[in-house]
């Protein structure tokens, strides 16, 4: 069977329309139905099944030969995740991928990889030492651009070579339910580039379309001066000012890129205050004012209680003009007229479910369009499953990958996934990675990062525990003096009671791989007392963690709570 399945996935691997790129086209298995009659190589019955469908199929919709086990919908991160993980138990998969508008930046990275890669090159350049020696900002930004894709084209190319690896073939088109068949199964129907249908029978299908930008109403979204976190990664020109409305995760990730790509920013956060939006994407709140120093260093001005009107938009045609947008501030009688190369809107996401005809096979979404599934991933009809973004909120790659692998395990049981779960540690409960935080770690690739595992003070509260906060300063470390290194902090919540860790919260310098030692440690339920008592390699920031708790502890004892008591009744 499993030779079949590659002499299958050959053969469609040859069905190529796009790619990113000429190493990544080569390699890229995609189905495009302006190419299927003249590229469709398979061997044996395969193949003239294939060239009769084609044959068949002048101006009506194409059907592949085949029936798959599991059709995926997205080539995401959690798509590429769950096809692999069906096809090594022995099913037949395929993925199909909806390219959108344009050139697809990168296969299998998440949405938020464009934003990545311009703040690592954001880092690595220096526009105004560039610009110094006299380089236009047309040849930095060529540079910028061509530094992304090269990120971006690494990451497709793994992605293939983990399919190929699988021989799971890819579609490029545009999914849609079509209809459940008498046995059950479903037919999705795949709108094509040149507006022909492609259909695939599949017995189950894994929802993983991702998320797109929230479209605020009336914001004259263009592509060109007006742009949305999508719509932002095709910018073409280095903007010297920039407005950006929103307080969340990306709006102060692209803040920061931005500012460090010498723009001058202005950040329109419609709340009075940073902590309660730190709050709402579940980092300690308490991070608020390093996280506004931080801005404030970067020169990005924060107005707060801001809005645009979006009736006040005055776009030029000419990018030599600046745009201007009229600002309202709550509590402000007259309104402030800003200009600026670029307007950017970033706040929030929702789920891609509008165009997948989920009612033609019973499947529902909630108030906010987010996909309903139950605690197996599974909607309302039992061969049609979710993972990823799509679900809403954590809206993070790594919590997509698992709920993929949990998803996969639902639809296809190996018979030992007892045994299984606990050779891997006692498994995920995938709902949990919906709702709960204290259940995944989260990385924010700010600058400098933030990210976070566990109960924060606020949480532990509320649920009965008496906890104080060790908080430990880069500063005050030897690698923060090397890096030199004014902003940043590590804060550990701990129980009073025991002594355990019950959270580890981050922002500074390489925070996003710091954090996995904290999660360890809320994980193995090891106490303050254990880290006090570990030795750190010199001269890393994980010196943070021991000068954490050493405050905790030395908050412990003024205390004289019970994990102290104890801590000292054993050393006497």
């Amino acid at each position: 069977k499993m030779a079949s399945m590659r002499r299958t996935a050959a053969g469609l691997w040859a069905i190529f329309a796009l790619g990113t790129g000429a190493a990544a086209g080569a390699h890229l298995g995609t189905v495009s139905a302006a190419t299927t009659a003249l590229r469709v190589r398979m061997s044996g019955s395969h193949s003239a099944a294939a060239r009769r469908n084609v044959a068949r199929a002048s101006g009506a919709d194409r059907s592949l030969p085949d029936e798959y086990d599991l059709a995926v919908l997205g080539a995401g991160p959690t798509g590429v995740t769950a096809a692999v993980a069906a096809s090594q138990r022995g099913r037949r998969v395929i993925v199909i991928d909806d390219p959108g508008s344009g050139a697809k930046l990168q296969v299998g990275g998440p949405s938020g990889l464009f934003s990545k890669a311009l703040r690592d090159v954001s880092k690595r350049i220096q526009v105004s030492t560039l610009r110094s020696m006299g380089l236009l900002d047309t040849s930095i930004w060529a540079q910028v651009q061509s530094m992304c894709k090269e990120i971006a084209l690494v990451e497709t190319q793994n992605t293939v070579r983990k399919l190929q690896r699988s021989g799971v073939p890819r579609i490029q088109g545009a999914a849609a339910f079509s209809r459940t068949h008498d046995d059950g199964s479903l037919e999705v129907r795949c709108r094509m580039r040149d507006g022909t249908g492609l259909l695939v029978r599949a017995h189950n299908v894994l929802v993983a379309t991702g998320s797109s930008a929230w479209p605020a109403p009336g914001i004259p979204l263009d592509g060109r001066r007006v742009f949305d976190s999508d719509s932002i990664n095709r910018l073409t020109y280095m903007p010297k000012s920039v407005i950006i409305t929103g307080s969340g995760i990306i709006a102060i990730e692209f803040a920061k890129i931005f500012a460090a790509l010498d723009s001058h920013v202005t950040l329109l956060v419609r709340g009075d205050r940073l902590d309660s939006c730190l709050e709402r994407f579940g980092m300690d709140g308490g991070f608020a004012g390093e996280v506004e120093a931080s801005l404030a260093a970067s020169n990005i001005e924060i107005l707060f209680n801001a809005e645009v009107d979006a009736s006040s938009f005055v776009v030029p045609a000419s990018l030599a003009a600046p745009l201007s947008v009229r600002i309202t501030q709550k509590g402000q009688q007259e309104a402030l007229v800003r200009e600026a190369c670029l307007y950017m809107l970033a706040a929030g996401r929702d789920a891609n479910t509008a165009h997948l005809n989920l009612d033609a096979v019973g499947a529902s979404v909630d108030g906010r369009g987010n996909l309903e599934v139950d605690s197996r991933l599974c909607t309302a009809n039992p061969r049609v499953y979710g993972a990823g973004d799509v679900l809403g909120p954590p809206s993070l790659a790594s919590t997509g990958v698992e709920q993929a692998t949990a998803a996969v395990r639902a639809m296809f049981p190996a018979g030992n996934e007892e045994l299984q779960e606990a050779m891997e540690g006692g498994g995920v409960d995938p709902t949990a990675l919906l709702s709960d935080k204290s259940r995944f770690p989260v990385g924010i690739w700010t600058t400098p990062e933030m990210a976070y595992f566990g109960l924060s003070p606020a949480q532990a509260v509320k649920d009965g525990r008496d906890v104080v906060e060790g908080v430990a300063k880069y500063a005050d470390t030897l690698r923060g003096h090397v890096n030199r290194c004014s902003i940043g902090s590590l804060k550990l919540v701990v129980s009073e009671d025991d002594g355990a860790i019950l959270g580890v919260f981050i922002f500074g310098d390489e925070a996003c791989e710091l954090v996995h030692y904290g999660m360890e440690l809320v994980v193995g339920a090891r106490t303050v007392f254990d880290v006090q008592n570990t030795l750190f390699a010199a001269v890393t920031f994980h010196e943070c963690y021991k000068n954490a708790a050493d405050d905790a502890v030395a908050q412990l004892a003024a205390k004289s709570s019970p994990a102290f008591r104890r801590y000292e009744a054993v050393r006497m």
